[in-house]
């Protein structure tokens, strides 16, 4: 015997939701704030962001550097700062890790540049070149003489074309004044480079 099958009436489908403005917005938004997060993280080694940064995104450190400071569980320069405060900590870091105590000298005084935001491993370079070891020197430097010694420092160099100005300067100069750097005996006479 035959089933009765019993027919529904199916209404057509609505149309789709118009978002408002608002719903755009709280569409957009997230997706905004996704793709700059990622493109930060994403960012090319070296280029300038706040602060500190793992060992192997940047030229920094030999792979034989950064693996005794792993074996005492420092992998970034955030981590290096904290332990080369003073010259204890460095004697005490030359010790566990092998390294050479003027070695971890002239590291923590890059370090201490990098912790200063929008100077990156680059700028870092070329104020150490124009005499500025930390961000005490930093801090105590005007910006068209800075950007004179940075000028000088890096003729003939593709860095010499992408300095910053004074304007740029003299904003790291107050960044360095309100954060001081913490760092403890260091050497005045210029950090030998490796």
């Amino acid at each position: 015997m035959p089933h009765a099958v019993a027919h529904r009436s199916q209404s057509p489908p609505s149309p789709p939701r118009r978002l408002t403005a608002r719903g755009r917005w709280a569409v957009a938004l997230p997706v905004a704030l996704a793709l700059v997060a990622i493109l930060v993280a994403f960012a090319a080694p070296g280029a300038a962001r706040a602060s500190h940064y793992r060992f192997e995104r940047i030229e920094l450190l030999s792979k034989p550097e950064q693996k005794a400071l792993a074996r005492v569980g420092i992998h970034d320069t955030r981590a290096l700062l904290a332990r080369v405060q003073t010259l204890a900590d460095r004697v005490w870091l030359s010790r566990a890790t092998g390294l050479a105590l003027e070695r971890l000298t002239s590291l923590a005084t890059q370090c201490d540049l990098l912790r200063l935001d929008g100077v990156g491993p680059t700028m870092m370079a070329a104020f150490q070149k124009a005499g500025v070891a930390e961000s005490d020197a930093l801090a105590h430097a005007d910006p068209a003489d800075l950007l004179s010694r940075l000028q000088a420092a890096t003729a003939g160099t593709p860095m010499r074309s992408r300095l910053p100005d004074t304007g740029i300067l003299a904003t790291w100069i107050r960044a360095a004044r309100r954060a001081p750097s913490g760092l403890r005996d260091i050497p005045t006479e210029p950090i030998p480079a490796p």
